[in-house]
């Protein structure tokens, strides 16, 4: 059995969790999403880790751009953040710029 990313056995069930970027914690508040992926088989734990994982680059962006427009202009995005998005959603940065 292969290794699946961002996902590990715990007792008999898959739990993905998957450490946020550190200038993202500031804005979320939270270290990392972590979700149980209510399965015991490896194939099944695999494609759901996929999915997750997919579903949260994107609102993962949209929780940054949510905070960006409701915060007071003071706040700045750094490049370093847009740049990581763009790495881990495969997508541009233009919700981010947008929302400037």
């Amino acid at each position: 059995m292969s290794k699946i990313k961002y996902a590990y056995l715990k007792e008999h069930t898959w739990i993905y969790r998957r450490n946020y970027p550190k200038d993202v914690r500031v804005i979320l508040g939270i270290q990392a999403m972590k979700q149980s992926l209510k399965t015991s088989d490896p194939k099944v734990a695999r494609t759901r880790a996929n999915e997750v994982n997919a579903r949260l680059c994107k609102s993962t962006i949209s929780d940054i751009c949510a905070h960006y427009r409701d915060t007071p202009r003071t706040f700045d995005v750094s490049n370093e953040l847009k740049r990581q998005f763009q790495i881990m959603s495969g997508e541009s940065t233009d919700d981010l710029e947008k929302a400037a």
